[in-house]
């Protein structure tokens, strides 16, 4: 790195600076811009990554470079006193903010379900917190049970997280669909149906929810 590149002043967290600000005011176009110049001057600057994370700007190039960087994670944001959030996929279909280290990791985590890569998800998930001190790493773990189509670890995993107001809906979808898998038709049916009665119109589970419970009938 050039000497210079990093410090309240440096050109890279000007640029930032301006891109916050941009961002706030819905001028995306010049965000990028700025959120672009702050990376290329300072390709360690993970707040800079989340600004194009945020915009959704080629968010895995985004997410990678922010965990690569995650020491820095937050640098910006505490420097200038400023706020910046993205938000991120926690398994197929609950969006939590992305905002502090654990979010990041939790987000680099949940980055291998979707290419179903499931030794650089452990690797991940071997970073996390222990699944009886966090419901979304516990999450995350039941979405690596679905992957690899462990029914039994599936319901394990989701019974605690039914009642949960953010996963509770996923975890009844989840841990019914399992269930049916195991010929469980009876436990089934309740848990799909609770979770279809939280579900609104337009949630898309709407749809996986109302399979599976033809399917315990």
């Amino acid at each position: 790195m050039d000497f210079g590149t990093q410090g309240p002043q440096a050109p890279a967290d000007l640029a930032w600076l301006r891109g916050v600000d941009a961002y706030t005011m819905g001028a995306y176009p010049q965000a990028e811009e700025e959120f672009r110049t702050a990376v290329r001057i300072d390709p360690g600057m993970a707040d800079g990554w989340l600004g194009l994370h945020a915009l959704r700007v080629d968010t895995t190039t985004a997410l990678l470079r922010m965990f690569r960087h995650r020491e820095r994670f937050g640098e910006q944001r505490t420097r200038h006193r400023r706020t910046l959030n993205s938000w991120y996929w926690l398994g197929w279909w609950v969006q939590p903010v992305l905002e502090s280290p654990r979010d990041l990791l939790l987000a680099h985590a949940s980055h291998w379900l979707d290419g179903r890569h499931v030794p650089e998800l452990d690797r991940a998930l071997a970073g996390l917190p222990p699944v009886d001190a966090d419901p979304q790493v516990r999450f995350l773990h039941a979405c690596r049970a679905y992957l690899v189509k462990d029914w039994e670890q599936l319901v394990r995993h989701t019974d605690p997280l039914v009642e949960d107001p953010m996963l509770g809906i996923e975890a009844g979808l989840f841990g019914g669909m399992a269930r049916v898998r195991l010929e469980m038709y009876g436990q089934a049916e309740p848990l799909l149906s609770a979770a279809l009665m939280r579900c609104r119109s337009e949630q898309p589970q709407r749809k996986e929810l109302r399979y599976w419970l033809a399917r315990a009938h």
